[in-house]
């Protein structure tokens, strides 16, 4: 498969993403998946479609010997990635359709160039050999935004990503021995069998890290293209449940005011002398955290600010800046990402998780002057600065603001006693606010950078005193009646697609009076 056609068939999902008005960023994968795949199936060339048979993807096309309807494997599974490698395949046969003299040829050039069952498939494939085709298929592919990954400006970016969910697993593997399911079984127990809850049947409890683990071994088959060994590993683990270990912090607005009162010295409290030496950059830290709370930001996007102190414009219209004292509306752009310049004077770009987007405050009703309240808009408090080491490796770089904030709400806690550490509670707390005051489901995933569906989840982290205000907070009956709209059109393109799957099934087992009709 050439450059060229993997090039084209993302130039076609990007058009349909903006002639769609669909930001891939705001979706997590489960869900980007579904509009991969109808993005792709709607951007094949004329005669050739792809279709779709549990995680499989198929080309159908019509030869002299096989119908149009006919399922012919591309070697691809249903993830991002698949889909579009599946586009391009499709236009690559589109192409080589009108090229081949004889079926012969072709279906001999499908075997080859398409299925690949002959270019990958290597008795002496090692471990090793496996990871650097990973790697090199992951720097050289693209991100979930279509965004280049080896493109120089976000490189550190990229090589973090890839560690993260890769390298690192990887790097535990033993490189030298041959790639085959009996190798990889035993070196993923050995690694990572403590993360293992119990295996029953055909299934495995286990960890997050363990799935993560497994997953990033197993891609291993997937990008050498060994089907049979990597159903080896498959049968050996069965189906993965994770159980949940890690307790998701709840917090509620009385204990973040009277946390941070107590770290700034505020309300009575007092700050010992080393305390209020440092009194900055503590004032700097909690301006962050008090953003994110606002705002719902995740971690470290309070540095991609675009409108701190000077004004932007979108559009036709200009955005005030947050430290002016004018500005009402408080809304705050964010970039794509932000620089971060290490101990050598060198930058680094580092991209943020929902690219650009445009927020608004979610604040609590009983605290209409919160903004205020939390002194954001005071320029004379400085946003938090980090210089990560030249040597760092890239994970490192990239985290250096999770870590920063991490690690002061952490000695924060141990000065001044009950707080609060995952700093993705002010994330739910944001969006539990943002309900309270009256917003829309679509207003607030639109601010927090994320899907509708994905914003519903965050109601299971509230406290028993939040659900109380929840139930108790009245709602307008035009908000009512534009949520229940939203609801019955979600419901609605729902059966729509069970009756075009209800219809596809009919149409592979039509023919056959043995088997049973679907409907």
């Amino acid at each position: 498969m050439s450059d060229n056609h993997t090039k084209q068939a993302w130039s076609l999902v990007n058009e349909y993403f903006h002639s769609h008005q669909i930001d891939p960023s705001k979706y997590v994968d489960y869900e980007l998946v579904r509009i991969y795949l109808k993005a792709c199936q709607k951007s094949t060339p004329k005669g050739v479609s792809i279709s779709r048979q549990g995680n499989r993807l198929y080309l159908r096309f019509k030869t002299t010997t096989k119908p149009a309807t006919a399922n012919n494997s591309c070697n691809e599974d249903c993830t991002r990635d698949g889909c579009v490698n599946a586009l391009a395949k499709a236009l690559l046969v589109a192409y080589k359709l009108n090229g081949c003299e004889t079926e012969t040829e072709f279906w001999s050039w499908y075997e080859s160039k398409i299925k690949g069952t002959k270019t990958l498939v290597d008795d002496c494939l090692t471990i090793g050999d496996a990871i650097e085709i990973v790697k090199n298929n992951y720097l050289s592919g693209y991100d979930k935004c279509g965004r280049d990954r080896n493109d120089e400006k976000s490189r550190i970016n990229t090589l973090a990503i890839y560690n993260k969910t890769y390298g690192s697993h990887h790097a535990k593997l033993n490189p030298k021995l041959k790639l085959t399911g009996e190798n990889i079984i035993p070196e993923i127990i050995q690694n990572w069998g403590q993360l293992i809850i119990s295996i029953s049947g055909s299934q495995t409890l286990c960890s997050k890290g363990f799935r993560n683990a497994y997953t990033g071994t197993l891609k291993l088959f997937r990008d050498t293209r060994l089907d049979t060994e990597l159903a080896k590993v498959q049968s050996y683990f069965g189906t993965l449940k994770v159980v949940r270990k890690t307790k998701m912090q709840s917090i509620d607005i009385e204990t973040f005011l009277d946390f941070r009162a107590r770290v700034l010295g505020l309300n009575g409290y007092e700050l010992t002398k080393a305390q209020l030496n440092n009194i900055e950059s503590r004032r700097s830290w909690f301006k962050a955290i008090c953003i994110n709370l606002l705002y719902g930001f995740r971690c470290s996007e309070f540095k991609a600010i675009q409108n701190l102190d000077k004004p932007v414009k979108r559009g036709n219209r200009v955005i005030k800046a947050l430290h002016d004292p004018d500005n009402y509306e408080n809304i705050l752009v964010v970039d794509d990402g932000f620089w971060i310049t290490d101990s050598s004077g060198k930058r680094h770009y580092i991209t943020v998780k929902t690219s650009k987007r445009i927020c608004c405050p979610m604040i609590h009703p009983d605290y209409p002057n919160l903004i205020e309240l939390l002194g954001i808009k005071d320029s004379s408090v400085k946003m938090p600065e980090t210089t990560p080491d030249a040597n760092s490796n890239p994970e490192s770089i990239k985290d250096i603001y999770n870590k920063g904030m991490r690690e002061a709400l952490v000695r924060y806690i141990n000065q001044v006693g009950e707080g609060f550490t995952q700093t993705h509670a002010l994330r739910h707390l944001a969006n539990h606010h943002g309900k309270l005051s009256g917003l829309t489901r679509d207003q607030r995933a639109l601010s927090l950078g994320h899907s509708g569906d994905m914003n519903d989840r965050y109601d299971e982290h509230l406290t028993a005193d939040a659900e109380i205000d929840l139930l108790l907070t009245p709602i307008s009956k035009e908000a009512e009646i534009a949520e229940l709209k939203k609801q019955l059109k979600h419901a609605e393109e729902t059966i729509l697609f069970l009756k075009k799957e209800n219809a596809r099934l009919n149409e592979l087992l039509g023919g056959n009076d043995d088997l049973p009709r679907i409907g």
